[in-house]
């Protein structure tokens, strides 16, 4: 197969300075919202930095960071993830929401009972 040449991005494709577009603004309220439903607190400073692609980047990557921190994997067990709220075991973390699409999963057709075998006399 033939390689597929792809050029590199112009050098005036990289701007640390330039205003955040929709998309990321959109990112950046998701992180946000993880923000204060995980109690994290960083520093007000970077949180307030956002309005470049630069400081949207040391946010993301903070709040990110942030969560790495909290992971199951990264704490001992028993240790509450967030103040205030109680250790949920490693069990319950995972695929809770791919159980709970499965619930609502139609449920399997079964193939009707073959006919009852006859007597003989």
């Amino acid at each position: 197969m033939e390689p597929i040449v792809v050029p590199a991005p112009p050098k005036s494709a990289f701007n640390k300075q330039r205003r955040i577009s929709d998309l990321l603004l959109g990112q950046l309220r998701h992180f946000q919202h993880v923000e204060e439903k995980n109690g994290i607190h960083i520093d007000p400073a970077l949180a307030r930095d956002i309005h470049t692609e630069a400081g949207a980047a040391r946010y993301i990557a903070e709040i990110t960071r942030a969560i790495r921190a909290q992971s199951p994997a990264a704490q001992p067990s028993g240790i509450a993830l967030v103040p205030g709220r109680a250790a949920t075991p490693p069990e319950a973390h995972g695929l809770s929401i791919a159980a709970a699409a499965a619930s609502h999963a139609a449920a399997p057709t079964s193939a009707p009972d073959p006919a009852p075998a006859r007597e003989k006399p």
